[in-house]
């Protein structure tokens, strides 16, 4: 190995190494992927903060707005979002718990761990405080 060789480490446990020989080179930097992740949340705040009148819920690699984002943040290229969706009506009640009414009329329902969906009208109830939905999840 050089002086400028980048590495990392796998644990694997109870599982068979012959597939990760010493003649295989696995392609791994723990560096590369820590500044990779580093840099998209320190982009993501970014865009929060900018927009931040107009953001209703973001995650970690997404955000749902009111307002377009400018061109040359939305496209295909690598570090561009993709417009994923237009939508009509949307209920946040958490991280991960959200339901998306589109414009054309379907609808997206994210509980995340829950086995069983709410619809889109009880997210709206449970955010009135007119319903209380149990739900079952797992973790």
């Amino acid at each position: 190995m050089g002086d400028n060789d980048l590495f990392g480490y796998l644990k694997i446990k109870n599982q068979d190494l012959s597939k990760f020989s010493n003649d295989r080179n696995l392609n791994i930097s723990l560096p590369i992927s820590f500044i990779t992740s580093a840099y998209a949340r320190m982009f993501m705040s970014g865009i929060k903060i900018k927009y931040s009148d107009y953001l209703y819920y973001s995650d970690t690699d997404s955000a749902v707005t009111s307002k377009p984002l400018p061109d040359h943040l939305v496209g295909n290229a690598l570090g561009q979002f993709k417009l994923e969706h237009k939508i009509q009506k949307g209920v946040f009640l958490c991280p991960k718990v959200y339901g998306l009414l589109l414009e054309d009329g379907s609808e997206i329902i994210k509980v995340k761990g829950s086995t069983v969906l709410p619809t889109f009208a009880q997210l709206e109830a449970i955010l009135d405080n007119k319903e209380a939905l149990p739900l079952d999840q797992q973790r």
